[in-house]
């Protein structure tokens, strides 16, 4: 039979009502949102647990949705493959491309530090640092990587790009097989009154009065 709780209709038995939408217009919006509000929490939710939703293809009718119907959902649109944790989806794939396929950065500026200019398993991409193995110099540098995706580490080929934190010029190196050719200094140059500071070899600098 149905019993009253408080002005919220509970059901003794399923068989009492062929589907919740027969038996919640019974009870009042606000009981139903005291009823699901002071209910207990499940941390841990499975696959065969059920939400209740208002079906917009069918006049809003009240309808049940599984949490594994609406993991699907959200793997289907847009299109992520991969593996499901108690905690996290463990996504590999977003709309068919491998998630390493990526260029990551950091969360700001996308860029990422660095401590050594001539490590060959870095990806392409961009990076910043100072005093890094093999930077032009010991300073402040931003670089960027671009490298062939048919080499593997040892035998790569591609270039790095640096401009530094205080100067307009770029430097440009190239990796043949793995190996680093010096750096060059591709443009730049300070225009000043004041004569040559800092900066290192190759830097131009001109000076007038």
């Amino acid at each position: 039979m149905a019993i009253s709780r408080g002005g919220v209709l509970a059901l003794s038995s399923k068989s009492e009502a062929a589907s919740w939408s027969e038996a919640l217009p019974s009870a009042s919006a606000a009981n139903i949102s005291a009823a699901i509000h002071t209910s207990t929490d499940k941390t841990s939710p499975v696959n065969l647990d059920e939400l209740v939703i208002a079906d917009s293809e069918s006049s809003f009718s009240l309808k049940k949705l599984t949490l594994n119907n609406l993991k699907t959902f959200l793997f289907s649109s847009p299109t992520f493959t991969g593996t499901t944790t108690a905690n996290a989806l463990n996504v590999t794939t977003l709309n068919g491309q491998s998630l390493s396929q990526f260029i990551i950065g950091g969360v700001t500026k996308k860029s990422l530090p660095s401590s050594n200019m001539n490590d060959l398993t870095q990806k392409s991409g961009f990076y910043y640092g100072n005093a890094m193995t093999g930077a032009p110099d010991a300073d402040w540098w931003m670089y960027i990587n671009a490298y062939g995706d048919s080499w593997a580490d040892a035998n790569t080929y591609g270039y790095q790009l640096a401009q530094k934190f205080w100067s307009d010029a770029l430097y440009i190196r190239r990796v043949n097989n793995g190996v680093y050719q010096p750096w060059r200094q591709i443009g730049g140059g300070v225009i000043s009154t004041s004569g040559p500071s800092g900066g290192i070899d190759g830097d131009i600098w001109y000076q007038y009065s």
